[in-house]
C-alpha cells in the first residue's frame, strides 16, 4: 500500500500545483487525498498541511466556495463509505485502533531519536545526488561569471520562487516524522520523490541559463547530472527499493497462503477468530495485527483478525492461529499436537488436537 499511496501524494502535489494555473485540479487534489488516506490513513494528513501552506499561492481558487465543498466531498465520500461500512462488521474498534490505537502507540513507544529521519534523509541516494547537481551548477555559473563579468546571476532566487512547493513537499515528511520520533525507513520515500523532481528541475533551470551564456559549458553540465543521476539511482533501484512480487517479501507469501487456503477449504472457517505470530510485524510482540496482513486475512477467508499471543489462542477454542515457519522451533512445544490446517511460507493450526 505504501507504493500507492506515494503514487496517490504525487497526483496530490501535480494538481495542488496546478491549481494555479487551473483552479478545476482541485477536485483531483481531494480525491487523491481521500485515495490516500484509504491506503495509509492518518499519513494522508502531510498531503493536507502541505496544501495549507500552498494556500496563499493559489488563493483566487478559493474565492469560489461551492469549489472547495466539492472538493471536500470528494476527499471524504471514499473514507466515509468506507467507514460506514466497516462499522458494520466491528463497529468502531477497527477505525479506532487505525486513527487513534496504532498511530498514538507507535508514538508514545517509539524508540527512535529525532534526528534519524533526518539524518536516513541527507545520507541517502537522491540527496547525494542533489548536492553533486548543486555544485555542478554553482561550478558552472562560476566559470559564466568569471567570463562574462556578470555578476547579477538570480539563478538561486529564481529556483526558490518557482519551487516553493517542492521545498515544502521534500522537507515536511522528514520534520513531521522527526518531530514524531515514530518512524520506518519507507516514511521518507515521498520527500525523496519530490527531490528528484528538485533535481530535474535545479538542473534545468540552470542549463537554461547557461545555453543562453556559454553552450559548451551547458553542455558538460548536463552531461556531468546526467552521468550522476546514473551513478547514484541505479544502485539504489537495484539494490535497495524492496520490490513487491519478486517472490520474498513476506506480505506476498502470506496473502499467497491465504488465497491457497480459500480455494482447499472455502467458507469452512469463515468467522473465526484467527491470530498471528511473524517476526515481520513492527507490532509482533505486542501480538498485533497490521493492516498489510489484516486485508488478506479478512478479504480472501473471511477470517476475524484477533490481537493476541499463543496463550490467546490456546485458551480460545474454536480459533485459528497462523505461525511464520520461521517461529516454529519457538512454538512448536506448545502447538504439538493441534491439527495442521496448511503447511506453506505459513502454518496455520487449529484448536483442535490429533
Amino acid at each position: 500500500m505504501d507504493s500507492f499511496f506515494n503514487l496517490f501524494f504525487v497526483i496530490a502535489m501535480i494538481s495542488l500545483y496546478e491549481i494555479m494555473y487551473n483552479p478545476r485540479f482541485m477536485y483531483l487534489y481531494g480525491i487523491s487525498l481521500g485515495l490516500a488516506f484509504m491506503c495509509k490513513g492518518p499519513h494522508a494528513a502531510l498531503i493536507f498541511m502541505i496544501g495549507l501552506l500552498y494556500i496563499p499561492r493559489i488563493r483566487e481558487a478559493f474565492k469560489k466556495r461551492s469549489r472547495v465543498v466539492i472538493s471536500a466531498f470528494l476527499a471524504a465520500l471514499l473514507p466515509v463509505a468506507w467507514m460506514v461500512k466497516r462499522s458494520m462488521f466491528d463497529g468502531m474498534q477497527f477505525i479506532d485502533t487505525l486513527m487513534f490505537g496504532e498511530t498514538v502507540d507507535r508514538v508514545s513507544t517509539s524508540d527512535e531519536n529525532f534526528s534519524k529521519p533526518i539524518i536516513d534523509f541527507i545520507g541517502s541516494n537522491v540527496m547525494q545526488l542533489f548536492i553533486i547537481t548543486m555544485i555542478v551548477a554553482a561550478v558552472a555559473m562560476a566559470v559564466i561569471r568569471l567570463r562574462s563579468g556578470n555578476r547579477s546571476i538570480t539563478v538561486v532566487t529564481i529556483f526558490i520562487k518557482e519551487n516553493y512547493l517542492l521545498l515544502v513537499w521534500t522537507v515536511l515528511p522528514v520534520m513531521f516524522f522527526a518531530i514524531l520520533k515514530s518512524y520506518l525507513d519507507w516514511y521518507i520515500y515521498t520527500s525523496l520523490l519530490a527531490l528528484c523532481i528538485l533535481v530535474a528541475r535545479l538542473g534545468g533551470i540552470v542549463i537554461k541559463h547557461l545555453v543562453r551564456k556559454n553552450p559548451t559549458v551547458a553542455v558538460i553540465t548536463t552531461g556531468l547530472i546526467v552521468a550522476a543521476s546514473f551513478f547514484f539511482i541505479v544502485p539504489c533501484i537495484k539494490n535497495d527499493i524492496n520490490l513487491a512480487g519478486t517472490g520474498g517479501h513476506p506480505v506476498d507469501e502470506f496473502t499467497q497462503d491465504m488465497l491457497n487456503f480459500a480455494a482447499q477449504y472455502g467458507d469452512e472457517y469463515a468467522g473465526r477468530n484467527v491470530y498471528l505470530l511473524s517476526d515481520f510485524r513492527q507490532y509482533s510482540k505486542q501480538g498485533h495485527w497490521e493492516c498489510e496482513y489484516v486485508a488478506p486475512a479478512e478479504m480472501y477467508c473471511d477470517f476475524v483478525a484477533v490481537d493476541g499471543t499463543l496463550d490467546n489462542f490456546l485458551s480460545d477454542d474454536g480459533s485459528l492461529i497462523i505461525v511464520d515457519k520461521d517461529l516454529w522451533d519457538k512454538y512448536s512445544s506448545d502447538l504439538t499436537g493441534h491439527v495442521i490446517l496448511q503447511d506453506n511460507s505459513y502454518l496455520i493450526f487449529s484448536t483442535d488436537m490429533y
